[in-house]
């Protein structure tokens, strides 16, 4: 199997696994009682394999999903939708980002995990009008 096929795969196996924002919060706040020094990937995914007991397909893909949402952040990618919060640099971030983060399509490169920006945004923009907060 080649590099592109074992990507679709992965795409393909992550992307059918169900997640809610519920599961994406409850991974966060666990995480962030932690002390720093154990919040690594290798911490958070022992962490998530307890909460959601053992299940593989699962962990993964709420970590691929968070380091996804994290990276548009970092990239400034998401503007007012999340802003910075306390002083150990966590984010408050507007609930249909968390949404979008659970249900979007999740891509995969080389280099990761990944949403494609444009289309993150407008879910966001589309779940986020009815509520009337655009």
């Amino acid at each position: 199997m080649n590099i592109e096929q074992a990507l679709a795969e992965m795409s393909k196996r992550l992307n059918a696994v169900t997640i809610t924002k519920e599961d994406l919060l409850r991974v966060t706040q666990e995480v962030h009682k932690l002390p720093p020094d154990k919040r690594d990937w290798k911490d958070r995914l022992k962490l998530m394999n307890q909460l959601f007991n053992g299940n593989q397909d699962k962990v993964l893909a709420i970590e691929e999903r968070i380091v996804a949402m994290t990276a548009l952040i970092t990239q400034g990618k998401l503007g007012i939708w999340a802003v910075p919060d306390e002083s150990d640099g966590a984010m408050k971030i507007a609930e249909p980002v968390w949404m979008a983060a659970a249900s979007e399509t999740l891509l995969f490169s080389e280099t990761g995990a990944y949403f494609d920006a444009e289309k993150f945004l407008a879910y966001i923009l589309t779940i986020a009008e009815p509520e009337g907060n655009s």
